[in-house]
């Protein structure tokens, strides 16, 4: 994934091995074997005793082609380069000579052997790491298959070819010792057996010959009926037996006493077999396959068949449906349920059509099941328990018609059923007794449906661009949307009650499910839309489209805020139920990705995007909103509550951060202290005890900072935004020593108070910085309460001042009673 803003990538899950064959490293400390498997650009390593992970690799440049383990090293070919990665360290050795991919290597103690493509052979020593040996060989003559290095023949090389000959060759000397003529069929495997000197070929004709190489005799052979041989293994715990492999994915297993077939493994895996190794003096089985399945065998059946002792599972198939059941975990195509089969006790199980659609329900889950599967041009829905993991019913009530579409109600105790004929049918989950058909149809296939959270409304999508909403108590229409295009699919958050609906002309729009109308329309995706899903919250809506890219949309803005360009194509993707994961399904692959929510860790800047999801260019000029968008609306300020909240209480403040003892007057005095002339020493003491200034003045309490004239100015503009922006500027102890100098001195007239009374009255007027305007008033009611009482003159102003405060108080009060009716109303609606 590149250029998201949103998201990052956490993990792959559901990748477990592909058709490399696995290794078998065993580790001398612990007394284990373990079981390393590929998995494109990496590779995992797995416990044989309970296949639990134990360590997997950084991802490589390109996918790995083959593997070797030998010692504590793991070796991988990618591409044309080898490379030797340390078990336990850090520490990677690079082997670089092939022009063309590497398929083959093997060990040799201090070195090892590798083939590429063109039948290029080199030998590398691994404490050097350049090339000890080089050979070429023509592809047309002898085009190299397989290798293996044959015990106890000291620098042997073993070398098998397509065009069915086998060549013995001295490493050391660079000779070549012998030649096997073969045996006409391309050789496909070469096993080296418990014996010295013998050897399994397995050929592509089906045939399986063991070798003595010593004396090019052939001891016995076997033929398998299932084609070519991918896959031989030999136990080597004190039973002469041999297990080969098939591509139909069947495992033989061959008694080489009495030279017969004693057991076979039918359907061990979906996929050719190939990887097969039996664990070192222990009657156990590795076995992997194309088919992502790995398995451990072990032999203990009475006629000395295996049977599946540990495995570890996933789709062998791309992933083309996900859904989240609940936090941790999801509901995938025979994640762990199994196949979808019409008789599950028949003799030979013939499985149902491909799931084309899921549905889950949590709630009801330990009581009935709560999983339905539609199938691909079929009738029958398919209903799975996902407590007990297995496919419970086939439901079928209209086999006149395709099923396409379905849903579970949020309480999990209907089920709806949609068909391409336009019916929609309904059925209780419990019982799976119908409920009926809902009255009337669509004019075209059922394409896709859900169910609101409180289980009152159906809405469906068909093709002829109506998304239609049904009651689903009456079973009859309750409205309607005509769309531009036909309707690709829908998709419902059911907390907002917003539907996103997907049209074949690769567009969105968003539809209010109460309102029945359309409420957003977004541009979509220069291809198909594959799957949509809202986050948790509703405010976002990721789509995924054929064109490579996924899209995340505010709904609150309606723009474009995130867009990713992926490798392949996403099928399918869900956000989980806490928002914090994205998991997408891509083309072709059969495991799943995790996408995290970088947006919940970490700040991210969601800003719109164009089309090609580039950052839209800023508006030129520093934009400033207006102080106050419109006349009716009570405007606050943007100042701190600590800087007006506490106006009246100043006075416990100062109390309550008073000295709690004087303070201490130090006890060295001036080296020289004036004194006055006389007969007895005195020291002079200034006489001037009066409350003076520095210039021998008596202090003037009038205000400081021109309050007053302040007020003059503003009553005579009829303005009081000065006013404001001085007080703004002051603080809290300030604002009190400024509106305690307005008092009045006795004998003269309280200009001073009236006109901060009618400076308050222009402010409330105004209607802005509505709680700083009752903050100060407060203060200079508190301070000035007296004297305000006292004179006629600033009785009327506080009572213009008081009809001002009741008349923003009422429109403010019915403003806050009509939303809290609303509130009310709804909350009493849907309960």
């Amino acid at each position: 994934m590149e250029g998201s803003k949103l998201f990052e990538s956490y993990r792959a899950l559901g990748y477990y091995t592909n058709h490399i064959p696995p290794q078998i490293m065993y580790h001398e400390r612990l007394k284990e074997n373990f079981i390393v498997t590929c998995v494109g650009k990496s590779y995992h390593i797995y416990n044989a005793s309970k296949l639990g992970i134990s360590r997997v690799s950084d991802p490589q440049d390109s996918d790995i082609t083959c593997m070797l383990a030998s010692g504590n090293r793991i070796y991988i070919a990618v591409g044309t380069n080898i490379r030797g990665i340390d078990r336990n360290k850090q520490d990677v050795l690079e082997f670089k000579k092939h022009k063309y991919e590497v398929h083959t290597l093997v060990a040799f103690g201090k070195h090892f052997l590798s083939v590429d493509e063109s039948s290029h052979l080199i030998v590398w020593s691994i404490e050097t790491q350049e090339a000890y040996f080089e050979m070429n060989f023509s592809n047309e003559v002898f085009q190299i298959s397989t290798a293996l290095h044959p015990a106890t023949y000291v620098n042997k090389a073993l070398l098998a070819s397509v065009q069915g000959s086998l060549q013995l060759w001295n490493i050391k000397t660079n000779k070549k010792v012998y030649e096997f003529s073969g045996w006409g069929h391309a050789v496909t495997v070469i096993k080296q057996a418990p014996a010295v000197d013998v050897i399994g070929i397995g050929l592509d004709s089906g045939d399986i010959y063991i070798q003595n190489i010593k004396f090019d005799e052939v001891i016995m052979k076997f033929t398998q009926d299932w084609g070519p041989v991918t896959g031989l293994a030999f136990r080597t715990d004190g039973i002469p037996v041999m297990i080969s492999g098939s591509s139909p994915g069947h495992l033989a297993v061959w008694n080489l006493d009495d030279k017969r077939l004693s057991s076979q493994i039918r359907d061990a895996h979906d996929a050719s077999v190939t990887g097969l190794e039996c664990l070192a003096a222990q009657p156990l089985m590795v076995t992997s396959s194309a088919d992502n399945n790995l398995k451990v065998w072990i032999f203990d059946q009475s006629d000395g068949g295996a049977r599946l002792l540990h495995r570890r599972q996933g789709h062998s198939a791309p992933v083309s449906h996900l859904r989240f059941y609940d936090d941790t975990n999801m509901i995938r195509h025979s994640k762990s349920m199994g196949r979808a089969v019409w008789k599950k006790k028949a003799d030979v199980k013939r499985c149902m059509p491909l799931i084309s659609q899921i549905c889950c329900e949590s709630k009801r889950a330990s009581d009935w099941d709560d999983v339905i599967t539609v199938h691909s041009a079929c009738s029958t829905v398919s209903l799975w328990s996902s407590k007990r993991s297995t496919l419970s019913h086939h439901l079928s009530p209209h086999k006149a018609s395709q099923m396409i579409s379905s849903a579970l109600s949020p309480c999990g105790h209907f089920g709806f059923l949609g068909y391409k004929d336009g019916s929609i049918h309904m059925f209780n989950m419990q019982s799976r007794i119908s409920r009926g058909q809902f009255k009337g149809s669509c004019k075209g296939p059922v394409r896709s449906m859900a169910v609101d959270g409180m289980s009152r409304l159906l809405v469906s999508s068909s093709a002829d661009s109506r998304l239609i909403i049904w009651n689903i108590k009456s079973k009859t229409v309750a409205g309607s949307v005509r769309l531009d295009s036909p309707i690709s699919f829908i998709r419902l958050h059911q907390e907002t009650a917003m539907v996103a609906v997907a049209l074949d002309d690769f567009s969105l729009v968003i539809v209010d499910l109460e309102t029945m109308k359309l409420v957003r329309r977004f541009p979509g995706h220069s291809g198909r839309i594959t799957d949509m899903a809202f986050n948790s919250s509703g405010k976002w809506l990721t789509t995924a489209s054929m064109d490579c890219t996924v899209s995340t949309w505010d709904m609150l803005s309606g723009s474009l805020i995130d867009r990713v360009n992926v490798m392949k194509a996403i099928v399918s993707l869900d956000f989980s139920p806490r928002g914090e994961f994205l998991a997408v399904s891509m083309l072709g692959e059969p495991g799943l990705f995790l996408w995290s929510n970088k947006s919940l860790y970490m700040h991210v800047s969601l800003k719109a995007l164009n089309q090609d999801g580039e950052e839209l260019a800023d508006l030129e000029g520093d934009f400033k909103s207006a102080d106050q968008l419109s006349n009716e609306l009570i405007t606050l300020s943007l100042l701190p509550e600590s800087r007006w909240a506490n106006l009246l209480k100043l006075d416990i403040i100062k109390y309550r951060n008073r000295l709690r003892a004087p303070p201490k007057v130090q006890k060295s005095a001036p080296f020289f202290l004036p004194t006055l002339p006389g007969l007895v020493p005195m020291f002079a003491i200034d006489q001037s005890s009066e409350k003076t200034g520095d210039n021998g003045q008596k202090r003037n309490f009038t205000s400081s900072s021109g309050l007053d004239r302040v007020l003059v100015e503003c009553v005579e503009a009829g303005d009081a935004g000065p006013y404001l922006t001085l007080m703004k500027s002051f603080g809290l102890a300030t604002i009190e020593s400024e509106i305690s100098c307005l008092e009045t001195e006795p004998g003269q007239k309280p200009d001073r108070l009236r006109a901060f009374l009618q400076v308050t009255r222009l402010a409330l007027e105004t209607q802005n910085d509505y709680e700083l305007v009752h903050s100060y008033l407060s203060l200079f009611l508190k301070v000035h309460n007296e004297e305000v009482m006292g004179a006629k003159e600033l009785v009327e102003e506080l009572k213009a001042v008081q009809q001002a405060t009741l008349d923003s108080w009422e429109k403010l009060d019915s403003m806050l009673c009509r939303a809290r009716c609303l509130t009310t109303f709804q909350r009493s609606s849907i309960l």
